[in-house]
């Protein structure tokens, strides 16, 4: 996973919307449109520790770094140019 998205990640770790809100964005982007139930929430997500919900972006990694916006927000310009 790329250090700039890490450190965004790392910084906010325990703002649990925006943990539940980004999953979100990736799991839209790449199943297309999903029932509310497959869905985080930020109850869900605080029933993680912060070392889980790190874990859970290095598992998409492959899958972050092609997505545009998601890219341009928490990777930066360095997304367009591998």
């Amino acid at each position: 996973m790329q250090k700039d998205t890490i450190s965004i990640v790392e910084r906010k770790i325990h703002d649990v919307h925006f943990i539940a809100v980004e999953r979100n964005k990736i799991l839209i982007n790449k199943y297309g449109k999903l029932p509310s139930y497959c869905l985080w929430d930020s109850d869900s997500v605080s029933e993680e520790t912060p070392e889980e919900r790190l874990e859970w972006f290095k598992e998409f990694e492959e899958i972050i770094r092609y997505f545009s916006p998601f890219s341009q927000r928490i990777i930066g310009e360095s997304a367009n140019n591998p």
